[in-house]
């Protein structure tokens, strides 16, 4: 469709006109009509990102959550800029110190550390801990009663 076409449809939309009438009137089908006023309005009402202060927030440490009310943006949105600009997530830079002391904290459990021991050492908490036992196949000091 031509950018003349998209441009009268815009503007019969805005005087009031439903899209099944603008089809008729153009002789066009409705979806083509519905296509060009859904990519207009998102055009028109997506605001600007500021995409280097949402990665400078993002690698200063801020949470995740707190960028997202910030910025008025979704998790999507977050992770599709950092890709876009090659910013590997924390996550995955994290992946390596996190399975230490994901191995940590199953040594510990193992020689009978308390679970609050655990935690404090380690930062494993026990929902996290007992999913690596069971991964694991470890069985728990203490069966689970149903």
């Amino acid at each position: 469709m031509d950018n003349e076409k998209e441009v009268e449809i815009v503007q019969m939309h805005a005087a009031g006109m439903k899209a099944p009438a603008i089809a008729v009137e153009l002789e066009i089908s409705v979806s083509a009509v519905r296509t060009v006023l859904r990519k207009t309005i998102k055009a028109v009402t997506r605001p600007a990102l500021d995409e280097d202060a949402i990665i400078q927030t993002y690698t200063d440490g801020v949470p995740a959550g707190e960028i997202l009310h910030v910025f008025s943006i979704t998790y999507a949105t977050l992770y599709r800029v950092l890709a876009a600009h090659d910013i590997k997530t924390r996550a995955a830079v994290n992946a390596p110190g996190r399975s230490k002391q994901l191995e940590a904290a199953v040594k510990l459990y193992e020689a009978g550390a308390p679970l609050w021991s655990i935690l404090q050492e380690t930062g494993i908490s026990q929902p996290v801990l007992h999913n690596e036992l069971h991964r694991l196949g470890v069985s728990l000091r203490r069966p689970r009663v149903l």
